[in-house]
């Protein structure tokens, strides 16, 4: 998978959430487990010095046994890149972004 790059770096279209919200986006993708891995490996890299990025949950969907992973941006809408980028990415079958009270 070739996915774009990421800097670390946040976007300057990122806005800030009251400090109380919470956005994230939960990503499903129909896909073996070593390439959910493998993706999970590469947003552990492009986040790792994003503190406000958490890796909420990972696995295998109940229904349809699609793989999925769950992020949260803790005060800040998700990254408008990052969601360009799952828009783009073949592998991603689906994503939704929601917002909450942290």
């Amino acid at each position: 998978m070739d996915l774009i790059p990421y800097t670390g770096e946040a976007p300057e279209r990122q806005q800030h959430l009251r400090p109380d919200m919470v956005q994230g986006v939960m990503i499903t993708m129909l896909a073996e487990d070593e390439t959910r891995l493998n993706l999970l490996s590469k947003i552990g890299y492009w986040f790792a010095d994003r503190p406000e990025v958490s890796l909420i949950d990972h696995g295998v969907t109940d229904k349809q046994g699609l793989r999925y992973i769950v992020l949260e941006w803790n005060g800040y809408d998700v990254d408008p890149l990052f969601l360009a980028i799952l828009d783009e990415e073949a592998l991603i079958e689906d994503y939704t972004v929601y917002t909450r009270e942290g």
